[in-house]
């Protein structure tokens, strides 16, 4: 195993460690981390597959869209790292690449990151829960370009570690499933509490003396802050996810998949009625297509007890605030029922006219 110079900081922990495949692969694995202000880091993992001058021009690109030099430090510079490694899996025949890259902020507590078809990141909190984090990587065996990559944000009050980690890890086990609760597994032993290495022992435990694929694992760490009560045991993480697109645009096409996606997450604890929220989702989204074409914004907002979707647009608005209440006049006809189905299927709705920039509407996604 080989380890990594990393920054060095009072509140965070940053442990890397590389492990060298054990036959010739054509897939490269790597992790960094990097300072971009007062205990603000850059961390991430990716995977580059394929062979020859191909597979040197994407990995230059990648490590380019993660360039700490680059002037782009906060959630921008996500989007275009994000924005790189979809464009390149796009291009067929073209070698593959995974990526997670993220921003730890330890004043704020938080972790705000984009995840393009790589392995979740797993937490462990100061009690000993352990957590997958939201993560879509459903795409994970497609080279589409019309999957928006969701920006999803995590508060890292009560946690002691978060693990970002190579596919290596994951192809361990007999599936990816597998593979990721096998990794899950580890982060809960109990020993963990006491590793002075974390990457390298999460690596012995999954992988064992050899790894068949190169690995890459990084290890974050965090201090219990003293004075603080810890979230009550098997709590789930607070967090939310974000995706912006022109819905004029083939993005439109991805979106239900990157929301499904980050919905069916193993971070989901609760049993969400997933087939409802998807029709909310479609009714909400397609509103837009049709009355609103353009930019959209999406959040899925689960901080509280209830996750709560938001979709914001850009268009004139609604006339009446009556309307989503109503059935169509003509009771056969296509249009004209969405909101009501939304209104119908939702534990809450609201709509609001947002001052001539469009329009805001929210529904709770029901539980089962």
């Amino acid at each position: 195993m080989e380890n990594q110079t990393l920054p060095a900081s009072t509140k965070l922990g940053i442990d890397a460690v590389h492990v060298p495949a054990t036959r010739r692969r054509a897939e490269t694995a790597w992790s960094d981390a990097f300072a971009i202000g007062p205990e603000r880091f850059v961390v991430l993992a990716a995977n580059v597959s394929g062979i020859g001058a191909d597979k040197a021009a994407l990995l230059q690109a990648v490590q380019t869209a993660f360039d700490p030099h680059s002037g782009e430090s906060g959630p921008k510079m996500l989007r275009q790292a994000a924005d790189t490694v979809i464009a390149a899996r796009s291009v067929p025949d073209a070698p593959f690449a995974t990526a997670i890259v993220g921003i730890v902020d330890c004043f704020e507590q938080s972790f705000t990151y984009v995840s393009v078809g790589h392995p979740p990141p797993i937490v462990r909190y100061h009690d000993g829960t352990v957590a997958i984090l939201p993560a879509d990587n459903s795409g994970s065996d497609s080279r589409s370009a019309d999957h928006p990559a969701a920006q999803i944000v995590v508060d890292l009050h009560g946690a002691a570690l978060v693990l970002l980690y190579s596919s290596a890890l994951v192809c361990a086990a007999a599936g990816a499933d597998d593979g990721v609760l096998r990794v899950r597994d580890v982060l809960a032993d109990a020993r963990m509490a006491a590793c002075s290495s974390p990457a390298a022992w999460i690596a012995r435990q999954v992988l064992g003396d050899v790894s068949h694929d190169e690995a890459a694992l990084l290890a974050l760490t965090f201090a219990a802050a003293s004075g603080s009560s810890p979230s009550a045991k098997g709590e789930r993480p607070h967090w939310s996810a974000a995706w912006s697109f022109d819905t004029r645009s083939s993005a439109s096409n991805g979106a239900r998949r990157a929301f499904l996606a980050c919905l069916k997450s193993k971070a989901v604890a609760a049993p969400i009625d997933v087939p409802a929220a998807e029709l909310i989702f479609g009714e909400l989204l397609g509103n837009v297509v049709r009355h609103a074409p353009g930019r959209v914004d999406i959040a899925l907002d689960w901080t509280a007890e209830l996750p709560i979707l938001h979709v914001l647009d850009r268009g004139p608005g609604f006339r009446s605030r009556r309307k989503r209440e109503r059935l169509p006049v003509d009771e056969l006809s296509e249009s004209g029922r969405g909101l009501f189905i939304v209104n119908a299927c939702a534990p809450t709705f609201s709509v609001r006219n947002r001052n001539g920039r469009g329009t805001h509407a929210s529904a709770t996604l029901p539980l089962v």
